[in-house]
């Protein structure tokens, strides 16, 4: 009997990898040349698929440009969440907020360096995206950690300004990182190391 699966349309087996293979494809050649600079016959023939195929799953390049960032923000999104339900020790908890961050460019550089092209390059001729809301989770989330900290007396100083010092780090070693692809620079030792340099100036005194 004939199938009726329509064109363009993957077998189960292969559904899900076929997806993956184009957004890795697309976040790596977004990252190179830019959203204009993207054509789909470009991201058809690195990823080895077929117009019919990416339609089937992004309808467009806009469509296609938004699930990257969706799926990037997810993956940092997720982790900071199962953070923030966690209790206990105040600097374990920053570390792992960095390493969160640190871990997503360490294993996903060419999606990381996607994520910050419109932050660094911001361009019109690319679909708008709300490039603060990770910056905006990673901030509350950092804030009312230092918070607790404040409040149990284990730092002092200005909330803000902890807060702040700390997001500063972060974003400098991610930009960084997406000019050297060097994994040993955001390697666990580089979020412990952050961490503690930057509490070390906000210890109580004995």
């Amino acid at each position: 009997m004939p199938s009726t699966r329509p064109q363009g349309r993957p077998s189960d087996l292969a559904e899900g990898e076929m997806r993956e293979r184009i957004l890795r494809e697309a976040a790596r050649l977004f990252a190179a040349s830019g959203y204009a600079g993207t054509s789909i016959q470009a991201i058809v023939d690195a990823a080895g698929t077929t117009k019919p195929m990416v339609y089937y799953y992004f309808k467009n390049k806009e469509g296609l440009y938004r699930e990257l960032v969706a799926e990037a923000y997810g993956c940092v999104r997720r982790d900071l969440e199962k953070i923030d339900a966690d209790a206990g020790d105040i600097e374990m908890r920053l570390v792992a907020v960095v390493e969160a961050n640190f871990s997503f460019y360490r294993e996903a550089p060419d999606l990381a360096a996607f994520v910050l092209l419109p932050v660094l390059t911001p361009r019109k001729d690319a679909p708008e995206v709300d490039v603060e809301a990770l910056a905006t989770v990673n901030y509350r989330l950092l804030r009312r950690i230092v918070c607790e900290g404040v409040a149990k007396g284990e730092l002092v100083g200005n909330i803000d300004k902890i807060t702040l010092s700390l997001m500063g780090q972060i974003v400098f070693y991610k930009m960084a990182h997406a000019v050297s692809r060097n994994p040993q620079m955001l390697g666990p030792e580089t979020s412990r190391r952050l961490v503690r340099l930057l509490l070390d100036g906000a210890r109580p005194r004995g």
